[in-house]
């Protein structure tokens, strides 16, 4: 496939940049409503006050996650879970990359393609979606027990 040499113009670039622009706000708006939420005071929260920003901003929460109650053992526990997850993931995945290039595995043209400079994206995204479809099926299944679970201890 040739790749265009064509410089873009004026408008393509601002249409581009505002696409990109609008994809950035709605991606990071979820995030930044969540952090707007959390410097509310109960008192605001609990009445329902809305608006891009709080009325008057606290660091109440925070300060209670802190101090009360074992915040910071959920936190240490998931760091963990999370940095041996990514160890054992990059052995596997190390063991395996070094299989598939200096092995002779069968399938090893499919998985690698036929260069290791061609990059054929279809087949990328279509191997994702075949991963995360049954992850995302499992994760629905479950997912009266998972929020049954988290929400177990917080009943009293």
């Amino acid at each position: 496939m040739a790749v265009s040499s064509r410089r873009r113009g004026p408008i393509e670039r601002l249409t581009f940049a505002a696409a990109v622009t609008v994809i950035v706000v709605v991606s990071l708006f979820p995030f930044l409503w969540i952090v707007r939420t959390s410097l509310q005071s109960e008192q605001e929260f609990s009445e329902g006050v809305t608006g891009l920003l709080p009325q008057h901003p606290t660091l109440d929460s925070y300060a209670a996650n802190v101090s009360e109650g074992d915040f910071l053992r959920p936190v240490l526990n998931s760091t963990l879970i999370c940095l041996a997850t990514t160890a054992v993931t990059v052995v596997l995945v190390t063991f395996a990359a070094y299989a598939l290039s200096r092995l002779a595995v069968p399938g090893r043209g499919a998985i690698l393609g036929q260069s290791q400079f061609q990059v054929f994206h279809n087949r990328i995204d279509a191997a994702i979606v075949i991963i995360s479809v049954p992850i995302v099926a499992l994760v629905l299944l479950a997912q009266r027990k998972i929020v049954s679970g988290l929400t177990a201890g917080a009943l009293k």
